[in-house]
């Protein structure tokens, strides 16, 4: 029994560091994903990572992607508040606060974004 827990315990702590991008800045990595067409807005969504009503027309009309960690969570959770931070900046900038109303606010860094008063 405690090999099969130790055995989890390792895979869990390797499939989070997968995770973990190349030695970008959360600025470098935007502009490379910006390049590339590939803006991602990541969520920390629980066990079971599924879209929400809304998300597929969000990520058409605003060219985004939604990336859901599931119950995984980086390593590096600042890396990517500061990255949807920056892609947040994106949108204001490209939609002015439209995109506000639509995005979901279980989203990283939202509460940065957005706090609450």
């Amino acid at each position: 029994m405690k090999q099969i827990i130790i055995v989890l315990l390792l895979l869990t702590g390797f499939c989070s560091t997968a995770q973990t991008p190349e030695k970008w800045t959360p600025q470098q990595q935007f502009e490379k994903d910006l390049s590339a067409n590939n803006l991602r807005i990541y969520i920390l969504g629980g066990i079971a990572a599924r879209p929400k009503e809304g998300d597929a027309d969000f990520e058409k009309k605003y060219a985004v992607d939604f990336y859901d960690f599931g119950c995984l969570a980086p390593v590096n959770l600042n890396f990517y508040n500061e990255y949807n931070l920056l892609i947040f900046k994106h949108l204001t900038e490209k939609n002015g606060e439209e995109w506000e109303e639509a995005i979901r606010k279980d989203v990283m860094a939202w509460n940065k974004w957005k706090p609450e008063k």
